[in-house]
């Protein structure tokens, strides 16, 4: 059972866990919801027929996202960031950004380690190439599962919070505020 349920992820009607780990049954200001209900929101988008799609998006805002709030740009700029004028860029080339994460999760440096897996991306055979498959094995895999964990436990990052975090990362001036 996920940090939203509902529709979205096959569980009950109406409740959302939020930052406490209290079940909620009043809905959330867009910036309130959890991180991970969010992601959970996009898996089922993704896991689903075409037709579907736009059904899991509003089922999600009609039962989870407060009506008339003035927050949405919140929630809306993580869904659709090619959109979001407000945020500046994170000026971080592919290469720059593989060191950003190994400083920012604090991998270890090593023969066979995920940091050289990131280091060298683009020769990785178990990734192709990609950049964003090899951080998804070395970064979110391995260094994020006790996060998630805690997430259902209910100390989940918001929507608001890792905003705030992407605003302070595109205005960071150097490759070593953008780390942290």
């Amino acid at each position: 059972r996920g940090v939203m349920s509902g529709e979205t992820s096959g569980g009950g009607e109406g409740e959302a866990k939020g930052s406490q780990g209290t079940r909620h049954t009043s809905p959330l200001k867009p910036s309130e919801v959890p991180f991970c209900g969010f992601c959970q929101l996009l898996d089922a988008i993704q896991n689903s027929a075409k037709e579907k799609k736009k059904l899991h998006l509003q089922n999600f805002h009609d039962k989870y996202l407060e009506k008339n709030s003035d927050d949405y740009f919140s929630f809306y700029r993580l869904l659709l960031p090619s959109h979001d004028k407000e945020r500046g860029y994170y000026n971080l080339k592919e290469s720059a950004l593989a060191q950003a994460l190994i400083d920012a999760v604090g991998l270890e440096k090593g023969v066979q380690s995920d940091a050289k897996r990131l280091e060298y991306w683009r020769e990785g055979n178990d990734s192709k190439g990609d950049l964003v498959e090899t951080a998804y094995d070395c970064v979110l895999v391995q260094n994020c599962s006790r996060s998630y964990k805690s997430a259902k436990d209910g100390s989940s990052l918001t929507v608001g919070q890792l905003n705030c975090e992407l605003d302070a990362l595109a205005n960071a001036e150097n490759k070593k505020d953008k780390a942290k």
